[in-house]
Parts: structure tokens; C-alpha cells; sequence
């Protein structure tokens, strides 16, 4: 099964993210959508993705997850409720953006309200962790919060601090913020069959972590051979495959 939906709300409460997180569902810009592959430019073909969750309560504690606080507690940590978007956000975006090897979004703004305008306000309730060594903002992790749960939408950081794994750490921080609030479910995005950058999103815990089926439309126990990449055939695509590139 292979579709790609995008729906335009005009306003989303806590209790509606929610809904369509739990039915894989995701934000993009000021909208939400949904997509069972993504087409590789690289390989000519068509890759499932899976979205993933994990749920905040049964989360456990690992040597890694240690590691990585340890490294980062001499940097300074503050929740900033609601995020808004500064020039120095803006320029720590750029010099991760220019650092990292994918293509991403242009800009914050281009993220979170694609050709919207900022000022005209949003339909999520955005907030965002922001790491800094000193005064300087190293690290931020934007995320929407639901009522019983949240997603993280974009994380960036200094790439002269990329040994200290501040993508990850951003991810406890949510989880940690959530665990506080009695959340229930952690969405962290989506990885990708046979690409390994996204796969960094399932170190909060394996065996914790389901996937969106869509075939069933269900939540599964994730399974490692979901990340193997088979060559599909370019004449079985059919109609709902080749949608996708237009």
C-alpha cells in the first residue's frame, strides 16, 4: 500500500495532534501529512519509510543515553515556552545546515510556516529546548506538544559540538519534559528503508519502539529488517506509486 495525504486545518487543538499523530500523521510547515515512501533520486526508486513512536513511560535508561548527559552537563539548558524564532537561532541554523550532509529546509521560518507568514500565528503549540556553552546557543529542538503527547519537528546545533551528540540529547530532553508531564507517546519522525542518517532516532530504545503499518493502520513492534533496502520493480509501480513524483 503506498499513499501520500496533506491536510490544511485551520486551527489543531492539543486533543486533534494527538489523533493524527497516533494515525502517522506529522507536521509540515502549517499543515499535516502523511507518506508511505519517499523516492531516491540516488537509487531511481521508491523506499518505505516508517514512522516511528515510543512510549514515554516505558522508556528505559541506557549506558548511551548516560554517556551523552555526561558529556553535555557543563552546557546550560532552558525551555523556551512558546518558541520564537531569533536572528541567533537563525544563524546557528545556517552553519548546521551548511555542516550537515542532506538537504534540509532553507530556513526556521521555511520549517515552521513554509511561505506563511510567522506573524499571522500558528496552529501547533511549538517549544523548544535550547542548549548553550555560556551565552551562546549551541544546540536547539523544536517540538509540538499535544495533550498526551508530542513530536519533534526540527533539531539543530553547533557543528563545531557535533561530538557531543546534541541531536540525541535534545531527544532526552523532550522525553524528560514529557515523562514530567504525564505524557504518554514520544513521535520522533520517521526512518527511512535502506538509509541510515535517520536511523539515530531509534537509539531511545529498540525494543521500545513501534512503527506505523499502513497497511493494518496500526502500531507495530519495530523490526529490524524494515531497515533493509530491496530494490523494488520499477514496472509494478503502478498509478499510486508514480503519483509520488508529481
Amino acid at each position: 500500500m503506498a499513499y501520500r495525504k496533506l491536510h490544511y486545518p485551520p486551527e489543531l487543538s492539543g486533543e486533534a495532534l494527538d489523533g493524527f499523530l497516533a494515525e502517522g500523521w506529522y507536521r509540515m510547515n502549517q499543515a499535516i501529512f502523511t507518506i508511505t515512501h519517499t523516492f531516491r533520486e540516488s537509487r531511481l526508486d521508491f523506499c518505505p519509510v516508517w514512522w516511528l513512536r515510543f512510549p514515554v513511560g516505558a522508556l528505559e535508561n541506557h549506558r548511551s543515553h548516560a554517556r551523552i548527559r555526561r558529556r553535555s552537563q557543563h552546557l546550560q539548558v532552558r525551555l523556551e515556552s512558546p518558541f520564537q524564532i531569533h536572528p541567533i537561532y537563525n544563524e546557528l541554523y545556517a552553519r548546521y545546515l551548511a555542516a550537515v550532509p542532506f538537504d534540509g529546509y532553507t530556513s526556521i521560518q521555511e520549517a515552521l510556516y513554509g511561505e506563511g507568514d510567522p506573524n499571522m500565528g500558528t496552529i501547533y503549540n511549538s517549544h523548544a529546548w535550547v542548549v548553550s556553552d555560556g551565552d551562546k546557543p549551541v544546540a536547539v529542538g523544536i517540538f509540538d506538544l499535544g495533550c498526551s503527547s508530542a513530536a519533534s519537528i526540527l533539531h539543530f546545533y553547533d557543528p563545531a559540538y557535533a561530538g557531543f551528540s546534541l541531536g540525541k540529547y535534545l531527544m532526552l530532553l523532550t522525553v524528560d519534559y514529557l515523562r514530567a508531564l504525564g505524557c504518554q507517546w514520544y513521535y520522533p519522525g520517521y526512518v527511512v528503508c535502506g538509509d541510515a542518517r535517520f536511523d539515530y532516532k531509534l537509539f531511545l530504545g529498540r525494543r521500545q519502539a513501534s512503527y506505523f503499518d499502513p497497511q493494518l493502520q496500526s502500531w507495530q513492534p519495530f523490526r529490524e529488517e524494515l531497515l533493509t533496502y530491496e530494490a523494488s520493480n520499477s514496472e509494478d509501480w503502478g498509478q499510486e506509486m508514480g503519483d509520488f513524483l508529481f
